[in-house]
């Protein structure tokens, strides 16, 4: 996704967290081969779709997932804890 290259896989595990259907990849129900593969000749058969989902994984993995952008979150997530632990 950083290059810029959408994704094509199964509805499973930690891809769901950052594949979206129809925006940055073909998603298939896990398991079901022949499913995978109509999602891979989709992929295959629309140059422009591909380039489309392509640019928004790109974009994604820019909003999302850059180390400054999962610094900061991070960074968040341990200010709020502190802040939990001194009410307690």
């Amino acid at each position: 996704m950083a290059r810029g290259t959408p994704v094509v896989g199964f509805d499973t595990g930690g891809i769901l967290d950052m594949v979206s259907q129809g925006e940055t990849g073909w998603l298939a129900e896990t398991e079901d081969v022949r499913e995978l593969g109509n999602a891979l000749e989709s992929a295959l058969e629309d140059d422009a779709e591909r380039r489309r989902r392509g640019k928004r994984c790109r974009t994604v993995v820019e909003n999302e997932y850059t180390l400054d952008v999962q610094a900061a979150a991070y960074e968040k997530l341990y200010e709020d804890l502190l802040r939990r632990q001194e009410n307690y």
